[in-house]
């Protein structure tokens, strides 16, 4: 079946192309920019995301450096504690030698 366009239908349509084309670019830049600040919010959450693990790893690290400062701590309390013992045994020995 043939369509039987007269010229002026055809005149009125040619007319609304440039129309319709502003209507597509602009409907276009709006998907664009949607679509853009969906990237933007996404990249955002998952930078989000990163600096939180970081910050949990970083306390988690600091945790573990104050336990092992606290063990350091005794353990160097023990060896002093041992060294002035094994001093006084040694004064001890030299006065019983004299």
């Amino acid at each position: 079946m043939l369509i039987k366009w007269s010229s002026d239908k055809v005149q009125s349509l040619c007319q609304n192309i440039p129309c319709n084309q502003v209507r597509i670019i602009f409907v276009l830049t709006q998907l664009l920019s949607f679509h853009f600040q969906q990237i933007k919010e996404e990249k955002e959450t998952t930078e989000k995301q990163q600096v939180s693990d970081l910050t949990k790893q970083l306390e988690k690290s600091k945790d573990e450096v104050k336990k092992s400062q606290n063990e350091l701590d005794r353990l160097l309390e023990i060896m002093q504690q041992t060294e002035g013992e094994k001093h006084e045994k040694d004064k001890r020995i030299g006065e019983l030698e004299k």
